[in-house]
């Protein structure tokens, strides 16, 4: 069964090249063939009771003289607002493509239903054997996962997947990777291999590695730049 409503978007249909080549009778006869179309199987096809309609029965629908409606079906179809299938049966594009996206969406939907039950019974599954003895892990298996600290901060971790430079100053990273977060720019995986490539090129040209941190982490910079000469000429002051 059709849903009651129609979708009709204004700005499309008086957008429409085609249509506004066509009379106004024209585009009102195609509306009622829309609404035809909408209760029609398959969808969007000019389809009444499994039946093509043939031109006489939509004048009859439509309240128009079999001459007339014969005339604005010739006009649509020359103007390219109607398409017809092998068998020459009317359909609208749009209505046609709109269902099958619909319907793409209701299948992908209905599976998700579908795989949450399974999934959830089998996060359920009780914690026991086939012979219904209960599954322990052993002890010391416990004591080695528990025994096992992490020793990445926050801001190690983009550094916890890549090999880290003996002359990066970790204090100065961990600031600059903390800005980048609190400016809601957090480093990516990517963002972290061009860092890293960004400051030993200007190391290589004699920039500070740690200054240049710092001098991104005060101006809250996401990328790193060599330090300014008028930074260069003033004396550090603490902070």
């Amino acid at each position: 069964m059709s849903n009651p409503w129609l979708k009709f978007y204004p700005r499309d249909w008086r957008g429409d090249q085609a249509l506004r080549a066509v009379s106004v009778a024209a585009r009102g006869l195609w509306i009622e063939m829309l609404c035809v179309m909408h209760e029609a199987q398959p969808y969007g096809h000019l389809i009444l009771a499994g039946q093509a309609v043939s031109n006489d029965v939509l004048a009859r629908v439509a309240g128009l003289g079999a001459e007339e409606c014969g005339a604005l079906i010739a006009e649509l179809e020359s103007a390219g607002v109607l398409s017809r299938t092998r068998k020459g049966v009317i359909y609208s594009r749009r209505m046609v493509k709109d269902h099958s996206r619909s319907e793409k969406g209701r299948k992908s939907i209905a599976r998700r239903w579908k795989q949450e039950p399974e999934n959830k019974a089998e996060n359920e599954r009780p914690n026991r054997s086939p012979n219904n003895t209960p599954i322990t892990q052993k002890p010391e298996a416990r004591v080695r996962k528990k025994d096992k600290p992490s020793s990445l901060t926050r801001e190690d971790k983009p550094l916890s997947s890549r090999a880290i430079p003996e002359w990066l100053p970790r204090d100065e990273w961990r600031g600059f990777v903390s800005m980048r977060r609190k400016i809601k720019k957090p480093l990516t995986d990517r963002a972290v291999t061009m860092a890293l490539r960004k400051l030993g090129e200007l190391r290589d040209g004699g920039e500070d590695p740690a200054a240049v941190l710092d001098q991104s982490t005060l101006h809250c910079w996401q990328d790193l730049y060599p330090i300014r000469q008028e930074q260069r000429a003033q004396p550090a002051v603490p902070l």
